[in-house]
């Protein structure tokens, strides 16, 4: 009779277990399914699902959970990581597709199903994903530990249900990394629509090299400093020379404006035709140049060529001991590309457009301007002044001293019109010794002043043809005509009104300046 209330005692006490186990396993689906549905990152997975499922599992020690999927860690829940990496990939032996959970006894190294012996024992329940096993979860059982013919599909329901949720947070980074790589391309693209449009069909060298790299050096894409510059290779010299540059020391306008080939990064970069990275100026034995108060700095220096031949080179400054990444040099390159073409494009432009002896422009592209800058003051109601420049007895020069000491005098003499104009003015060589300086929103009397400046400059001008000969002085006549909105001239015509003014100043003693007399404006 006492066994058989004591059998009756236990089975009760087994049932209301087995009921106690079957809620807490529903609790914890129906918990863990709503909370996985907020739930998007491993951070809040560990700290908010974590606790429920050990609670669930009774498990000693806190909860094992490792997944991992196409190589790549997802999540690691345990003492040591490394040690959890170690385990999965002895239990990937032991787990198989769809396989049950089960019992690993650590002192055989056998595996059983559960029901079994649990001393020295590791419950492990696989977390699945279509019958495909991408981690686990278990952990030390206790000595209370029951287990109920309910557990097993529990357990697989629970593996499937963080399999899920696993693949998820894993298609959420990738497409969280994609969308970063877009982000990055679209920057990276802008930076390169940023700077192609800034070239905008420019065919003026100085203009090309100005914009581009005042656009480049504003692209926070590129992380360069706002420092940086243009050498461009000199055929008459074979050296480089400085000639675009932005907030560089004054050292390196002393000492470096212009560089052999193979000195320095630039130097070597122009001499390859290959980019030349630099972290640190100081630890790189390529960077030449040290300089007293020389900051830690790094370059990215980019050859400007064609298939032909070597144009240049662009280098910008870096932060020390930063490295720009593959996609910024990407873009860089192709930024460098871009303004090789531009600038050889100018170069050949120039080479239309100017006079090869003396550098000013031609006389073609003096009527193309001049009509224009007519057209313009036509809508404007502005003024224009021409100066039509002779140099005084120039045939005299070329009979004592020969053609080639006529040329020096010209060359001479075109450098200073260039260094006497404004950015607005133009000046060109219009044949033989005659020159003509077009002055837009000038009024005749105001040319006047300015050409008279010229004429002064020119007198004390010591000009030299050969370093054993004398120098010589060299004087020069002008004739300005203008006109105005009013005034129905052409181009032709005002450039006769310019030679008329221009031969009375010849007539009455050379040496000076002569205005035509019909528009004073």
């Amino acid at each position: 009779m006492t066994n058989g209330i004591v059998d009756g005692f236990n089975e009760v006490s087994q049932f209301k277990e087995c009921i106690s186990a079957k809620n807490r396993q529903l609790l914890l689906l129906k918990h863990l399914s709503l909370l996985l549905a907020e739930i998007d990152d491993e951070k809040t997975f560990a700290r908010q699902a974590v606790p429920l499922i050990e609670k669930a599992l009774i498990v000693e020690g806190g909860l094992i959970l490792y997944v991992e999927i196409e190589g790549e860690t997802i999540f690691a829940a345990g003492d040591d990581a490394d040690a959890l990496k170690l385990l999965c990939a002895d239990l990937g032996s032991r787990i198989t597709p769809g396989d049950s959970p089960l019992l690993v006894d650590f002192a055989t190294g056998k595996k059983q199903e559960l029901g079994g012996s649990k001393q020295s024992a590791l419950l492990i329940a696989p977390i699945i994903v279509k019958s495909n096993t991408i981690g686990f979860l278990g952990g030390f059982l206790s000595e209370e530990y029951r287990w109920f013919k309910d557990e097993k599909p529990f357990l697989l329901h629970l593996g499937e249900i963080l399999g899920t949720f696993f693949c998820y947070l894993h298609l959420k980074r990738n497409l969280q990394s994609v969308k970063m790589q877009l982000e990055n391309r679209c920057q990276n693209l802008q930076a390169v629509y940023n700077v192609s449009r800034s070239l905008g069909g420019h065919l003026d060298l100085q203009t090309v090299m100005d914009n581009t790299l005042d656009t480049m050096l504003a692209q926070e894409v590129l992380s360069v400093e706002n420092k940086g510059g243009i050498f461009l290779l000199n055929e008459k010299t074979g050296q480089l020379d400085l000639t675009c540059y932005r907030n560089i020391g004054d050292y390196l306008l002393e000492h470096e404006k212009t560089i052999e080939l193979g000195h320095c990064l630039c130097g070597r970069v122009a001499q390859s035709g290959e980019i030349i990275i630099s972290t640190d100026c100081f630890c790189d034995r390529r960077h030449d140049t040290r300089y007293e108060g020389m900051i830690r700095h790094g370059h990215i220096n980019l050859p400007l060529k064609t298939e032909r031949q070597i144009l240049g080179v662009l280098f910008l400054y870096l932060p020390g001991n930063v490295r720009p990444t593959e996609g910024q040099i990407d873009m860089l390159q192709t930024i460098s590309g871009q303004l090789s073409v531009a600038i050889e494009n100018a170069k050949l432009f120039e080479q239309v457009i100017r006079d090869e002896l003396t550098g000013l422009y031609s006389r073609k592209f003096l009527m193309d301007r001049l009509k224009e800058e007519i057209k313009r003051l036509q809508r404007t109601g502005r003024t224009l002044s021409l100066a039509m420049i002779d140099i005084d007895r120039f045939k005299k020069v070329n009979d004592e001293y020969g053609h080639q000491a006529g040329d020096k005098v010209l060359q001479q003499l075109a450098l200073i019109l260039m260094e006497e104009i404004r950015e607005v003015d133009m000046v060109a060589r219009f044949g033989g010794e005659e020159f003509i300086f077009l002055l837009p929103e000038t009024k005749v009397a105001d040319a006047m002043k300015a050409m008279e400046r010229l004429r002064l400059r020119v007198e004390n001008h010591a000009f030299v043809i050969d370093r054993n000969e004398p120098t010589l002085s060299i004087t020069i006549s002008v004739g300005i005509s203008g006109l105005c909105s009013d005034c129905p001239v052409d181009a032709p015509s005002l450039i006769n009104a310019g030679d008329m003014a221009l031969y009375r100043a010849k007539q009455t003693g050379r040496n000076q300046v002569a205005s035509a007399g019909a528009c004073q404006c």
